[in-house]
């Protein structure tokens, strides 16, 4: 297993996510503990000799004239985390409290917090042992800094709290035991509390998560649109890169970047310009069927052509009315009318094809041609967040600061966790419109007025059956749902402390929105995912073509989906199931997906 090196100043945000997730292991760094033992020495002789340091030989807050004594320093820290253990609502989850943990832990390597080593001894065997606190999720307003969840952290350490060990969930006793294992329980010293419980450690290990997760969730709203595109038989202009050039924002760049990539080589996409039965491998002469009438020409067709094209036969007649200047009428759902001889007829569609802007497709809808642009909003958005977090994650986040050198003490603020929240709402909000574009899609899938001649709700036998309706429901449920949550926590602040902390962050509640919002967001993707594919089923059978005809990328997604679901789907059944299992295999999806991409 990958060691994590922690140095204090060169974590990064998948560094925290793999440990997070038990995939690497910690190892602290050689010079750490030197840095780390004399900061230590300066905070035992400050408060050895009376000196007055916030937090440490006076109390908390509002509290912080109140002077405390050399012999009573210890105490002070451990009513501190008693004191301070107010959370709850749900716990947080078993990689969240792991990322927290480390990004605390690589706070304290950087040697300004005056701990002893030992206590980063027991983070870091804590973490490559697998003891994890339980922590619950609300009590944290961002400052001074994530309070109530480090607060429970350090319990757990203590042997008070309690915590996930072995598989079981421990207290008491038990708990001790565990920590005996690993060098604990810890004993609180001098400033050990406050370094332990001030600072932004929940908000960021949560926000390292959302950002490594984010980004999966970016190429999945890709690799949905993708197969969305191929289902209706859509332009790929708007994937041009020759456009993205002219408007060179790096995330909508490669957002089309990576949906071309899945669409290589695929049939049923092209651009505007582009003959679509060619492409396909089909020709007209060979799905229609001529006879003569008193018009002229009777043409029936086949449903496999309109299929292939994605047309009724009336705006068919229409498009050969405009491409041949020969009139031509519908006069049935499988046949039109030409006004010409038969011989004629037969001519002129021998060698006839017809392209999207013949078809009257000359662009698409929004939800398809400017998805590249908000995608890549999101990738923006996590960009943005990566660059805040990892200079978060290698900073010193805890107050009061120990300068070594000097022997200072400086109270200061970095434990606000402002820009953190900023980062996540911003990040909030570019989830919520992946979201709601992917609802639009699901949308134009069911609609029978707008898929391109799939039948109403993807299902055959509609009316009878209700077909894949209510997905679109769901998806439009989860999507309002995280419009409300969308509203940024960072701009609110309440006073707390008898006004001393008269201004917060709300940095939590951010984080703990847009985990929210993300789960939503990759719900609703599931569904995309899952109506593209059994459009693609449907679209594929009507059309007598195989899944030869797909992308590189989608053909390996749609394989996947297929045989997970048994598609297409020809009868109703309870549709969350399939939801739930598209939803609960995304990371195989986009993984068998990217496995087939070109270098």
């Amino acid at each position: 297993m990958r060691a994590v090196l922690v140095d204090g100043s060169s974590l990064t945000v998948d560094d925290v996510a793999e440990v997070a997730f038990g995939k690497a292991r910690v190892e602290i760094a050689i010079g750490v503990q030197e840095r780390v033992e004399e900061a230590r020495r300066a905070i035992v002789e400050l408060t050895e000799s009376g000196a007055v340091v916030y937090g440490v030989t006076t109390g908390f807050g509002a509290l912080a004239s109140h002077r405390v004594s050399p012999r009573e320093a210890c105490l002070l820290q451990r009513n501190l985390i008693l004191s301070h253990s107010t959370g709850v609502g749900r716990e947080l989850p078993k990689e969240a409290v792991r990322a927290m943990m480390l990004v605390r832990l690589n706070t304290l390597a950087k040697g300004y917090s005056g701990v002893r080593y030992r206590v980063l001894e027991l983070l870091a065997e804590a973490l490559n042992r697998d003891l994890v606190p339980v922590v619950p999720e609300k009590g944290s307003v961002g400052a001074s800094g994530d309070l109530a969840p480090l607060s429970h952290m350090a319990l757990a350490l203590m042997g008070e709290g309690e915590a996930y060990w072995r598989g079981r969930r421990v207290r008491g006793e038990e708990l001790k035991k565990a920590l005996r294992e690993l060098g604990g329980p810890l004993e609180l010293s001098y400033k050990e509390g406050l370094a332990l419980n001030n600072g932004t450690p929940a908000t960021a290990g949560l926000a390292c998560l959302l950002i490594h997760e984010g980004q999966a969730v970016a190429e999945l709203a890709d690799l949905a649109l993708a197969m969305t595109m191929e289902a209706l038989l859509c332009s790929t202009d708007p994937l041009n890169s020759r456009l993205h050039e002219l408007r060179p924002h790096r995330g909508q760049a490669e957002s089309a970047k990576l949906a071309r990539a899945f669409l290589a080589g695929s049939c049923l996409v092209g651009s505007s310009s582009k003959p679509m039965l060619r492409e396909m491998g089909l020709s007209l002469a060979e799905l229609v069927e001529l006879e003569g009438s008193p018009e002229g020409t009777r043409v029936r067709l086949s449903s496999r052509l309109l299929s292939a094209l994605g047309v009724s036969s009336a705006q068919l007649a229409e498009a050969i009315t405009l491409k041949t200047g020969i009139r031509a009428h519908a006069e049935g759902k499988y046949s039109l009318g030409l006004v010409c001889p038969v011989s004629e007829a037969r001519e002129l569609l021998s060698e006839m094809d017809f392209t999207r802007a013949e078809l009257g497709r000359v662009q698409d809808a929004y939800s398809i041609r400017c998805a590249p642009v908000v995608h890549g909003a999101l990738r923006e958005a996590l960009s943005f967040a990566r660059r805040i977090v990892e200079v978060e994650i290698n900073s010193v986040s805890d107050n009061p600061v120990i300068m070594p050198d000097s022997r200072e003490v400086l109270s200061g603020a970095n434990f606000h966790g402002q820009p953190l929240a900023l980062a996540l709402d911003t990040l909030a909000i570019a989830l919520t419109y992946v979201s709601l574009i992917s609802e639009r899609r699901v949308f134009r899938l069911l609609d029978p007025a707008l898929n391109r001649g799939l039948p109403p709700f993807l299902i055959e036998g509609s009316g009878l059956k209700t077909g894949l309706m209510i997905t679109q429901y769901t998806a439009a449920a989860l999507a309002s749902e995280s419009k409300v949550l969308a509203h940024p926590a960072s701009a609110d602040t309440i006073p707390t402390s008898a006004n001393q902390e008269d201004h917060v962050s709300m940095s939590m509640t951010a984080a703990l929105k847009a985990r929210k919002i993300l789960e939503n967001t990759k719900t609703v993707l599931a569904i995309e995912l899952l109506n593209a594919s059994q459009a693609i089923s449907l679209r594929l059978e009507a059309a007598g073509l195989s899944e030869s005809c797909l992308g590189a990328g989608t053909k390996a997604a749609y394989s996947y989906i297929g045989e997970l679901l048994g598609l297409p789907i020809r009868e109703d059944r309870p549709y969350s199931r399939d939801i739930i299992r598209v939803r609960e295999t995304l990371p195989e999806i986009l993984d068998a997906a990217r496995g087939k991409l070109a270098d």
